[in-house]
């Protein structure tokens, strides 16, 4: 079982996080993101870095802690009290809004891997159209899936890159929103 496929039986496995970092490590193709795609995921570091779990946990404590404030605050008008309602707030919609995106993207983006050890790129959906790269991809190669067509997927690498590949040569990787337990 690859490491990808294994993340949907055990996604909070820190052994399976290990693996996976590894074998994204020995890949042969080096797609770097785009620096705007780093500079999001720095600014929005809670979808990315915190998990499912943790982030349900951080939701349901803003949430209650909000509410609770907005009773107190009912009966007691102090601008400490509004300053902690405003920020319990902004919290609940920061993780709550990842929660949401996590769930939209679980079912638009379908990514996968080339398992192939090496696949020509194609520019159009038979082995008739130019290639579109120079370089072939290699195992390993994660992507995701924009169309498929016949037995061609049509892929959207991590820099942005289109292109169109056999779907013998790849397989796709089940998202899943990990185990609460």
């Amino acid at each position: 079982m690859t490491p990808f496929r294994a993340l949907e039986y055990i996604p909070n496995d820190p052994n399976l996080q290990k693996n996976l970092a590894y074998a994204r490590n020995k890949r042969l193709d080096k797609i770097d993101e785009p620096q705007e795609t780093k500079v999001f995921k720095t600014l929005f570091f809670w979808h990315y870095d915190l998990s499912t779990s943790v982030k349900i946990l951080l939701f349901g404590i803003s949430f209650t802690i909000f509410w609770l404030l907005a009773g107190v605050r009912r009966f007691v008008r102090r601008s400490v009290l509004g300053w902690a309602l405003f920020l319990s707030i902004i919290l609940t919609m920061m993780v709550g809004g990842s929660l949401v995106a996590e769930v939209i993207l679980l079912h638009r983006v379908k990514p996968g891997v080339i398992i192939d050890t090496s696949v020509i790129t194609r520019k159009g959906n038979s082995e008739t159209y130019a290639p579109s790269f120079t370089e072939p991809l290699h195992s390993g190669t994660e992507f995701n899936l924009l169309e498929k067509r016949g037995n061609w997927f049509y892929i959207k690498l991590p820099d942005g890159r289109t292109c169109w590949v056999p779907s013998k040569s790849v397989e796709l990787v089940p998202r899943v929103i990990e185990s609460l337990f």
